[in-house]
């Protein structure tokens, strides 16, 4: 936790609601700390009117699950800096455990308040088959972390923060494979949403 920086960003992560959760804007400078923070509940012609005011030019990841989704084409539309990002349950588990690593490292800041209070009762399961379910605890919100780790995901894209922190999926690098080609691999397949598959 460390105060709100108040250098430019370089990425912004959105997490999209109309009413009875929150519509998140978050930004990450260069050193991985946050930037830029904006949380509210607004009509939707509201909503895109003030995040293109928010993110203007730098590239952005959008939250463009369900409702979202037309939401995010007509940003996309407006702005090329903008893409979106489908939450399933594979998609927020590599989210989730990019965020995860990137904490751990100490590669991002947020200050304390809504951020630090969702990030304090956010919780992970354990499903059949293996698979991790990310969620927050009934009664409480999750928006500000979705887009903390829609950040981080597209700060590690752009190259602010190393994708060797973020894309720490668990994958063992072969002994005989070059650390560069490794990293290499690793980043496309996080990029590309396989990065729980051995490349």
């Amino acid at each position: 936790i460390s105060a709100m920086s108040d250098d430019r960003p370089l990425a912004f992560g959105i997490d999209l609601a109309k009413s009875v959760d929150w519509c998140v804007s978050l930004g990450l400078d260069g050193s991985g700390r946050t930037c830029r923070f904006d949380r509210w509940q607004s009509p939707w012609g509201e909503t895109k009117a003030r995040i293109l005011r928010a993110v203007a030019s730098v590239p952005t990841l959008a939250d463009s699950t369900g409702v979202g989704d037309p939401i995010v084409e007509e940003l996309a539309r407006e702005r090329g800096n903008i893409e979106g990002f489908k939450f399933s349950s594979q998609s927020k588990q590599q989210l989730m455990e990019g965020l995860a690593a990137a904490i751990q490292q100490r590669a991002i800041r947020f200050p304390d308040g809504p951020i630090a209070a969702e990030l304090r009762v956010f919780r992970y399961e354990y499903k059949a088959g293996g698979r991790v379910a990310y969620s927050a605890p009934e009664g409480f919100h999750d928006d500000c972390v979705c887009a903390l780790a829609l950040a981080v995901r597209h700060a590690a894209a752009v190259g602010t923060i190393s994708w060797a922190i973020v894309g720490n999926a668990p994958v063992e690098k072969p002994l005989e494979e070059p650390i560069q080609d490794w990293y290499a691999k690793r980043r496309n397949a996080w990029m590309s949403g396989t990065d729980l598959v051995q490349t």
